[in-house]
């Protein structure tokens, strides 16, 4: 496995409580086996279901360290401004993914923490664990936090384009720069390009990658 890589699941969403479509082959597998846990749960859960999935390649989901979902859905003015922080699929639950690579970051497992549906999530400071308290997210009744986003798209956080990157990467001389740029940083990767499906507004964005989202949401549990 690749100690460090997470791929996601995009999964269909709905509020009616409805199954899981489940597909064969080993993505699904560790779906089932590994990544869907119970947290402990308060108050009355009206979460989001996923009802399919926009799985990874099998022979990358066999690679992955891990996985989160990234569903998320819009306001009713079309703004971006909350994600579930975890999604329902059959009897179990799957964390977001920065939630996901955040739990495993500070060694707590996702079955410790505690959903009050309609209040907060809680991430204890185990024993163990290298959080010095507990973290506590408010959350709405569908399990959505407000994403902390920090300034504009490109204004935000650092980024490098692919192109760049394989540029960098194929002069030896050029390399240690991917280092001092990449070390000691949680990378999101996503399609950036003009007119992607993934894309949307955000509160500060007319018109911005929704991989932001997940990005600012990791930096809001770091900070």
């Amino acid at each position: 496995q690749l100690g460090m890589v997470y791929l996601p699941i995009a999964p269909g969403l709905t509020l009616t409580p409805k199954p899981f479509q489940w597909g064969e082959g080993p993505a699904y597998e560790r779906l089932r086996s590994e990544h869907l846990r119970q947290p402990r749960e308060l108050g009355t859960a009206q979460p989001w279901y996923g009802t399919s999935a926009l799985m990874q390649s099998d022979a990358f989901a066999v690679a992955a360290f891990n996985t989160g979902h990234i569903g998320a859905s819009n306001d009713v003015d079309g703004v971006y401004r909350r994600l579930p922080l975890l999604v329902k699929i059959d009897t179990a639950y799957l964390p977001s993914m920065s939630l996901s690579v955040f739990l495993d970051t500070v060694k707590v497992p996702w079955e410790a923490v505690t959903v009050h549906w309609g209040h907060t999530m809680t991430i204890p400071a185990l024993p163990g664990s290298t959080l010095t308290r507990d973290v506590v997210i408010p959350i709405d009744a569908q399990g959505r936090a407000f994403v902390p986003y920090v300034q504009k798209w490109g204004d935000d956080f650092p980024s490098m384009p692919l192109h760049k990157l394989l540029q960098l990467f194929d002069d030896p001389e050029m390399r240690g720069n991917l280092q001092e740029f990449f070390e000691n940083k949680f990378v999101f990767i996503g399609d950036v390009a003009t007119g992607l499906a993934d894309a949307g507004q955000t509160p500060l964005d007319r018109y911005a990658p929704l991989v932001i989202m997940h990005a600012a949401l990791m930096n809001g549990f770091l900070t």
